[in-house]
């Protein structure tokens, strides 16, 4: 029988403290033999020696032993050493008390079989935070927040480690070395299902009874593990951590299941960029699990788009101890229920949960964060104070890719929108040209998909926002359509769809209303519908298509205008000073 998966064993601290589990373990280890190589790691040269390794090498005569020069009591110390011996395609990384069954391995192997997935998990029955199984376009989002897996959940391709890097070493993340390499993972690898549980074990990477337990705190271990790799990564973020004795701010950043991409829009790109400057650390947290004790020692603590009233608890917490609280909102929450009803009637409503925790925690917190005239005016009957930044895009999300397609491409990327005329407009323009794809990217209403059926379209789910910025940018679309239509709640929206259309190398083609109006120059940097007919739409697009040096002329003046004017750089300056501003508030008397 071929061995497609090769079992890690790692063996930290007393031995004879662990004796009754490694029996268990070895026991385990032999019903599975005929499935897996097998690889030991020994903390302690002392061990080498010990009945346990005498019974593994009597029961496995390819087992193969390494022992460490110096003990480390780290984990990712000892599967690094492992993992670079590996010589089939998959492995699981074991721990004392936990070994894979028969039926796991079968399990695993029938849909390995027929599945080029990179990461399998074996399912919970329930996961302990999130509300479903890891859905991958928000499981990278879920990461930030919680551990949401363990690492004997996992069988990994050994490809991953090859291409991505192995553990960090850091004795920071003693205990959570695994939780900052699922994040690496999660940027580029969706996770595979399998549907059996997997084993409890007696022993975590917490738990463990280490020789020496280096004592570092969760929340540093959280703080550290969201800051970008790099070779001098625990070097740097030991600068952010305090600058000549002073501590550097401590920052929480609470969002829900859907958070992601606004927390890093709105606060992960420009943290993520002061990296290493003595300004920052943050940590991110889901708002319906998040604690006192989790942002006690913060110095602000952001709300982004939170509606669960658990965030009440928190910011009265935040109040009574002179921590300061932002709650950025740039959805107008306050007219969804009345002007978009289908979706939104049943949550934003006065004197519902959501609605009514939505006000207390406007009225509550420090200041508030908007990102728009309109949703301004809206909100400042509600709050102590409101702020309002540019929006902003890092460039680095959207790769440059060489582009070799000859078809013409033009589309919509993004979630719902009220306004069925343009994409009427592009259904007819697919009709008419069969050298022209349509492009529906994310989430569509089931009214507008409909435009497009029976035509040969590029149709891609929504997907985590890296995902989609690597997507976008190596599809680049010629034209892609930005349609609002003319309610309050539209026009409270912000205009990253101007940025992301311009980052992708495309042109957009705008609906004529705020918040377009305000950044688009018609001709100049983009196109504006002024009528919503769908045959103002497609007499622009078509515009746009016959028209080669007016459409390279509006590119490069879209580019030119978004550096300018709305990187990440060039508006951290206003949002450090928003941060700094906040933070030194004086409480109120």
């Amino acid at each position: 029988m071929k061995k497609n998966i090769t079992y890690i064993l790692p063996l930290i601290g007393d031995l004879e403290i662990l004796k009754e589990e490694l029996a268990t373990t070895l026991e385990m280890l032999t019903d599975i033999k005929n499935y897996i190589h097998l690889i030991v790691v020994i903390d302690n040269k002392n061990n080498e020696k010990h009945d346990f390794i005498n019974l593994l090498k009597s029961c496995f005569s390819d087992v193969n032993i390494i022992a460490s020069d110096n003990e480390t009591n780290l984990f990712s110390t000892l599967y690094n050493k492992a993992l670079g011996k590996v010589t089939t395609d998959y492995v699981y990384l074991g721990i004392i008390g936990n070994v894979l069954s028969i039926q796991q391995i079968q399990s695993f192997l029938s849909i390995y079989a027929t599945n080029e997935c990179k990461v399998f998990y074996f399912e919970r029955a329930i996961l302990d935070v999130v509300y479903s199984y890891p859905y991958s376009a928000l499981c990278y989002g879920w990461l930030l927040c919680h551990k949401i897996f363990e690492l004997t959940d996992l069988i990994i391709s050994i490809d991953i480690f090859k291409k991505i890097g192995y553990f960090d070493k850091s004795k920071i993340l003693q205990k959570y070395f695994d939780w900052d390499f699922y994040i690496k993972i999660c940027r580029n690898y969706d996770f595979e299902g399998i549907p059996i549980p997997p084993n409890d074990s007696v022993y975590n990477f917490i738990n463990y009874p280490y020789t020496v337990d280096y004592k570092i705190s969760k929340d540093i271990s959280h703080r550290y593990l969201l800051r970008k790799d790099s070779e001098n990564r625990e070097k740097i973020f030991m600068l952010d951590l305090s600058v000549n004795n002073k501590p550097c701010y401590k920052i929480a950043i609470l969002q829900e299941g859907w958070g992601y991409v606004h927390s890093q829009l709105c606060f992960l790109n420009f943290l993520d960029m002061l990296y290493g400057t003595g300004f920052a650390t943050y940590k991110v947290l889901f708002s319906f699990d998040a604690s006192i004790l989790d942002i006690e020692d913060s110095d602000l603590v952001i709300f982004v788009r939170c509606s669960h009233c658990n965030i009440l608890n928190i910011i009265s917490y935040c109040n009574n101890h002179n921590i300061k609280s932002l709650y950025m909102i740039d959805d107008n929450w306050i007219r969804i229920a009345k002007e978009w009803p289908k979706l939104y009637a049943n949550m934003f409503i006065p004197r519902g949960d959501e609605y009514d925790v939505f006000l207390q925690a406007l009225k509550a917190c420090t200041a508030v964060l908007v990102y728009n005239k309109y949703l301004k005016k809206d909100i400042e009957p509600y709050a102590n104070k409101v702020y309002t930044l540019p929006i902003n895009i890092n460039l680095d999300f959207f790769p440059n890719y060489k582009q070799d397609n000859t078809d013409i491409i033009i589309g919509y990327a993004g979630t719902p929108r009220f306004n069925e005329e343009a994409f009427r407009a592009l259904s007819e323009i697919g009709r008419e040209n069969k050298n022209i794809r349509i492009l529906l990217f994310g989430i569509l209403k089931e009214d507008d998909m409909k435009y497009f059926e029976g035509i040969d379209i590029i149709r891609l789910p929504y997907m985590s926002y890296i995902n989609y910025c690597e997507e976008i940018s190596k599809i680049s679309p010629h034209i892609l359509v930005a349609p609002l239509d003319n309610s309050i709640a539209s026009m409270s929206k912000c205009a990253n769809k101007y940025l992301e259309i311009t980052a992708a190398n495309s042109v957009g083609v705008y609906s004529d209303l705020y918040p377009y109006s305000e950044v688009i120059k018609d001709n100049y940097n983009g196109i504006l519908v002024h009528t919503n007919t769908e045959d103002e739409w497609k007499e622009r697009i078509y515009y746009l298509l016959n028209n080669k040096d007016i459409f390279d002329n509006i590119r490069k003046n879209a580019r030119e205008d978004l550096e300018k004017k709305y990187t990440t750089k060039v508006v951290m300056k206003r949002f450090k000073r928003l941060i700094c501003n906040i933070i030194t508030i004086k409480p109120p008397p």
